[in-house]
């Protein structure tokens, strides 16, 4: 993968993953296929989003991103979750980051 920087969003599908270092990209994308690789979209504090391979990709809406962040964070054993609007895409890195 093309990675620039760190940290990102993994976005999957329906799941998300916050990725702070190449070793938890590696983590999470080490059972991927080459098919699951290019459904892979990578978001960035910046509001930038790329592909696996580092090309430009339209974003993600934010309440797509806060549905995302939300179940994340459930799974995480998190309550009160549906209370939670994220306004921008620096609030998904904050709350994902402290979880």
């Amino acid at each position: 993968m093309a990675i620039k920087t760190y940290p990102l969003l993994l976005v999957l599908d329906q799941s998300i993953e916050f990725i702070e270092d190449e070793k938890a990209l590696l983590d999470a994308t080490h059972l991927l296929d080459d098919a699951s690789l290019k459904r892979v979209i990578l978001v960035y504090p910046n509001d930038h989003c790329s592909n696996a391979q580092g090309a430009p990709v339209q974003c993600i809406d934010l309440k797509f991103l806060t549905e995302l962040v939300q179940q994340y964070l459930i799974d995480e054993g998190q309550c009160c979750v549906s209370k939670i609007q994220l306004r921008n895409t620096q609030q998904a890195f904050d709350l994902l980051s402290l979880s």
